[in-house]
Formats: C-alpha cells, structure tokens, sequence
C-alpha cells in the first residue's frame, strides 16, 4: 500500500504525454494544473504505464499510439458567402476577415466543404483570380486547428505549382493567414521546396523535430528530393492532402509524369492504412482530355468535379477592357508600345504589365524603358525601381524583390515573361499590355487576367503587325473580344529615342531572336507565313539601326546591311533557303531542310529560344551567335569563327560548329524556372 500511495504521489508531481510508443517526461513545475485536471492526468498516465510495460513484458500487445489529431464530426463550415455566417474557428474568421475581406468568393464557397468530406478528391475548374488559394488554404489551416497535439511529427499536405514564384506566393498567402489564427502548434511556418534555393537547407528544415505543416514546391525540386534523399523521405510518410495548383500549365510544361512519380513516390512512402493514402485537390482554370487524364490517373475514377465557371464557357475576365493596335512592322509595335508608356507615364495610378515572348525581349524593353521613361519623384523612403523586370533567368533574389518591389508600389511598370502570367497576384495592376503572338492561346488569356482582379476594371492592350492577324483570329474564336481596334500611327519623335538608345544593341540577336518566337508558334493558334515573319524580323534590324527608309530600303539589295544568321542556326529553324538569304546573311549554300519547328537530336522539339550551358535564350556577351560557357561562338566579323579567342578560322575551313549543346532550341517558358 506504502508503494502505491508515493506512486501516486510521484505521478502527481509529472505529467507523462505519449508520443507513438515514446513516453516524454516533464517537470510539473512547468505546468498550473487544477486538481481535477491532475486526477485525469493520473488515471491516464496510470493505465498508459501499465500498458507500456505490459508490452514491453508481452511482445503479443502493441504499444499505445495516441493520435495527435482529432478529427471532429463534420459540420457544414460554410453557410451563405458571409464569412461571418460560417462555422469557422473563431480566430481563423476574424483573420480572414482582417486580412482577406467579409464575404467567400465563390470557389471557396463551392469548395472549402467538399474537400473536408471528399473521399478521394476534387477536381476544381475556377478562373484565375478567384481567390482559388484560400478555397485550399481554409480547409487546411480548420483542420490544424484541431489538433491536440503541438508536434507536427510529419508534413501533411504537399501543394505543387508550376513556379517557384507561384510557389511562394501560395506559401506566404497562407501563412500570412496561419500566423493570425492562434493555431496549437508549435511549427507554424509553410517550407518552401524551390529550384535556387540550398538544398540542404531545405532537407533539414523538413526533416527537424518539429516539422513543418505545409510544404509549398514546384515538381522538379521535389522529384529530386524525394527520389534521392532518404532524410527527406522520412518526413513524408504520412502525407494527407496533396494539392496540385494550376494543373494545365503544369501540363504545359510537360510535367504529367514528374506528377505522376510524385505521386507513386509518396503512396509508397505512405504508412497509413487506409485506402486512398492522400487526398488529392486539383486546380485548374482549363479543363481539357490532359487534366482528366491526371486526374484520373493519380484519384480513380471516383472523383468528384466542381464547375464554378457555370454558365461561362469562356476562360477570359470579363472585367478587362480589351484594345487590340495594328500596325505595319515589328518596330513599329515597339514604338506604339514605348509612347503608350510615356503618354501615361504621369498618371498617379499607372501600373502596368508588360509582357513579352522571352528573356530577350524583356531585357531589351526593360532598358529601352528605363531610358526613355523618366522617374517619377520620390520620397526619401521610397528608393526602388521605378521600371522593373521579371523572368526566369534571373536569381531568385532579384525575382522576389522586383515582385515585392511591384507589390508596394501604386505606381510601377513591370516588364515580364511567360513567369508572371499564371496565379501571380499584383494589386492594383491597370494595365496589361503584350506585343505580338504567343506560344499558346489560354497563356494570353491568363496574362489578360493579371488586371481587373477583385471586382475592379482593367484594360488590355495587344500591339500586333498586320501579318499577326491569324493569331489574333485564334484569340477572337477563344472568347477574347476586342472593343476598340485602333490603326497605329508612327511617333517619329518616340521612334527616334528608340534608335538612341538601342545604337549600341547587338542588332543581330534582335532580329534572330524574334525569328525564334514566330517559329514556334504551333499552327493551331494562327498559321502565320514564314515568308513573312522572315522578313519582317530582318526589317526590324533595318529599322532598329536605321530606320524606316534608313541605308537600305530594300532589303534585299545591300549584303552588307543585312542581319548575320549562321547556317546552322538558319537550318534549325527550318528557314536555311533561297529566300531566307535575300533578306539574311547565311554562310555556306542553302539547304533543302527546313519545316515549320525545329526538331533535330540535340534540340528540345518544338520548345523554342536558343539554348546553351546558361539554360535557355541567348548569351548577351556572345554578340551575334551561338554561345557556350565562352568558348566559342560567331564573332560579329560576320563569316569567321571564333574559337576560345585564338586561332580564327574560317566556317569552311571549320565545317561548322564545334559546341554541341550551341543548337539546343528552348522556349523561355521552360528556361525560366
């Protein structure tokens, strides 16, 4: 009885909690506990103890698991589209309405509910801008507030993006949300899983003791890390929501069977026993046979679809004013665009999007545009770009301060690629303006939904030439309707800043570079002649460097004044003819290859943009060819090659091209992630 009784006293002065099998010990010291609660305590721990040693007297009894989520009954949490009105916890509705605003969009509306109760999974289809974030986010963070236990012993839900960016702005919108919430745990930051980022570090974040909820990442890193690092394999062996945002430009990006091993990877890796392992949220603002097929493939047949682009077949904000300007040249695009930026340059809330096809372009606008616009005053707080830029072959760190830099300000100019067209979200943005074709129809429907975002108006601008047109009718037949179409007329004044500034550009790459943007455009979305965009690329030398009616009106007659094409280079693109040369200066004899892409053995298939060891687009400092690591590449002496800065022999004498990765082919929207 004596041993009974210090037993009992010794227990009264501990609290043991279970975790798994393990028994950790705290002083009571730490702890304020009424008498009842010690009592509760007492009986527990009194019976665990028995249990324990029970088990680990009998191999034939298991150990006790205590689970450290407590899985509610469920109640409908939404009721009407007032956020007020739903059965939320308390301090996730007071943080939504802080932060967010008073009333569900309606994908959260339709969706919060049906992924609490799903089985297997959702497919949603949701227009970009719908507030799809948080139609993931609330479920997940009501769920953590659940929770018993304040140790997170592994990741639980993994959300997959198509780009680093998109991959951190979903992190940090949840978490900004998850912070405000008073969740019981005792890790409450979201890891990112990012291609430029330490790998180490982002291992030994996920596999700590306390680990993290949430994990945001983009595919390719995670593929890497979870296919290859048993570590961090340990920390997603009980994954419970895998969402995947933004599914068809993941498909785009030929990232079905990056998705598809993900998956099986983590099913493997799954030690629950219940059947499915995970549950699956697919977003997307298209769906089409591809994002079935995933669906499919990754839930089953047994998957429930939501729709709330009900009534609305079309996939375009219809809160954008779209304006569509022609004009007669490539040049004279550019020079529409620079005037329409300097027109509006002085109003006090002028925030456009500029887009353009790959990372050559947006270099080239950038510093076109940081020359030419004047910075407005500033205030002695207020010291960032003015203009600022935004592509995939930038570091990350210059990427996140060009998109915080963008953010904050009212009045900014962002020049982008293809990276910022899908789920990022910049408030206040006025204006969308693009230039010319893009790869891909829903990209340029995407793009137009960067502006008139949270019930505002915006206006969209396309500047196109008159032998664009074809695409312009693909976009017309996909719900885009134009409601001013104007006829440019040219500014010699802008135009003639424009050639000051470029004087020093390497007039070369602006011409092949933009041959490579029309080359790759698949036909489905406007056949556009070849003949044509041959030509017009090479007039955009002439008039970039003297212009329209400069040295040589026709261009045709002057060798000398043409753009320099290699003949390799000419050949991928399929354009190595008779023709070509009239407007082209292309060594050696033509050739009969040539198609409307680009598909040789070293080359990407139809992915476009030039590609050498620096992953995509063209060398700036290899001045009028293919580069490589610097060790070779076309001299702007226009005939002779270079190699390694010594010993210059000419192509003949060569046969062509030593540097075997110097013919890749690659569209910026692959290079840039």
């Amino acid at each position: 009885m004596l041993n009974l009784v210090l037993f009992r006293n010794e227990l009264l002065r501990t609290s043991y909690f279970m975790r798994g099998s393990t028994v950790r010990m705290f002083s009571s010291r730490s702890f304020q506990l009424s008498s009842e609660r010690q009592e509760t305590l007492f009986e527990k721990s009194h019976k665990s103890s028995q249990e324990t040693v029970e088990a680990s007297e009998n191999p034939t009894i298991k150990p006790i698991n205590v689970k450290a989520i407590e899985t509610p009954s469920h109640v409908n949490l939404i009721n009407g589209k007032h956020v007020k009105d739903s059965n939320l916890a308390h301090h996730i509705k007071q943080a939504f309405m802080k932060l967010v605003g008073q009333t569900f969009t309606p994908v959260q509306e339709a969706t919060i509910d049906e992924f609490l109760t799903a089985e297997r999974g959702l497919v949603v289809r949701a227009k970009t801008g719908t507030g799809k974030t948080l139609a993931f986010g609330l479920p997940l963070l009501h769920k953590l507030k659940h929770r018993k236990h304040p140790n997170v012993p592994h990741v639980e839900t993994v959300i997959f993006a198509p780009t680093r960016d998109l991959a951190i702005q979903t992190s940090d919108a949840i978490h900004n949300l998850m912070r405000n919430c008073s969740l019981p745990i005792n890790n409450k930051n979201i890891e990112k899983i990012v291609g430029g980022q330490d790998m180490r570090q982002q291992i030994k974040k996920c596999t700590q003791f306390q680990k993290p909820p949430i994990v945001a990442a983009t595919p390719g890193r995670f593929l890497d890390l979870i296919t290859n690092s048993k570590n961090f394999q340990s920390a997603f062996t009980r994954v419970e929501n895998v969402i995947i945002d933004e599914a068809d430009e993941l498909l785009s990006m030929s990232f079905k069977e990056d998705l598809e091993r993900i998956m099986d990877k983590l099913k493997e890796l799954n030690t629950s026993d219940v059947d499915p392992k995970f549950k699956v949220l697919l977003f997307s603002a298209t769906i089409d046979k591809n994002v079935l097929s995933l669906a499919e493939n990754i839930m089953g047949k047994d998957y429930k679809f939501i729709d709330t682009n009900v009534g609305s077949e079309s996939e375009v904000n219809q809160s954008v004013e779209q304006t569509l300007v022609v004009s007669d040249s490539i040049f004279h695009s550019y020079a529409a665009l620079v005037d329409y930026v300097y027109q509006h340059k002085d109003e006090p809330k002028f925030k456009p999007m500029i887009f353009l096809p790959n990372t050559y372009s947006v270099d080239f606008v950038f510093n076109l545009l940081n020359k030419i616009i004047p910075k407005p005053p500033m205030n002695a707080r207020d010291k960032r770009d003015y203009v600022c830029r935004l592509h995939g072959k930038l570091t990350q760190g210059r990427r996140n301060m060009a998109q915080l830099t963008f953010k904050i300000r009212k009045r900014a100019i962002l020049v982008c690629s293809n990276v910022a067209s899908r789920g990022l979200d910049f408030p206040d943005v006025t204006h969308v303006l693009q230039i010319g074709v893009n790869h891909d129809v829903s990209n340029y429907t995407h793009r137009v939904g960067r502006t008139g975002r949270a019930g505002k108006i915006g206006k969209s601008i396309l500047f196109t030439t008159d032998f664009e047109q074809p695409f312009v009718e693909k976009l017309k037949e996909n719900g885009n309707k134009f409601h001013e179409v104007i006829e440019s007329k040219p500014n010699e004044d802008i135009e003639r800043k424009i050639r000051n500034t470029v004087k020093n550009e390497d007039f070369d790459q602006i011409a092949t570079s933009n041959l490579g943007i029309y080359n790759q455009l698949p036909e489905k979305f406007g056949k556009i002649s070849k003949k044509d965009y041959v030509k017009h690329c090479a007039l955009l030398y002439r008039d970039m460097k003297y212009g329209p009616g400069g040295a040589f009106e026709d261009v045709e007659e002057s060798a000398q004044e043409k753009p320099f094409l290699s003949s390799r280079a000419a050949s991928g693109l399929g354009i190595n003819t008779d023709y070509s040369r009239r407007y082209y200066d292309i060594p050696g004899s033509a050739t009969s290859r040539g198609s409307s892409g680009y598909r040789n053995k070293s080359g990407a298939g139809n992915r476009g943009g030039y590609r050498n060891n620096d992953r995509g687009g063209y060398r700036k400092n290899d001045r009028g060819g293919f580069g490589g690591e610097n060790k070779g590449g076309f001299s702007r002496d226009r005939g002779n090659y270079k190699s390694s800065g010594k010993n210059s022999r000419t192509w003949e004498e060569r046969g062509g091209s030593s540097n075997k990765n110097s013919n890749n082919f690659r569209n910026d929207r692959y290079s840039k992630y």
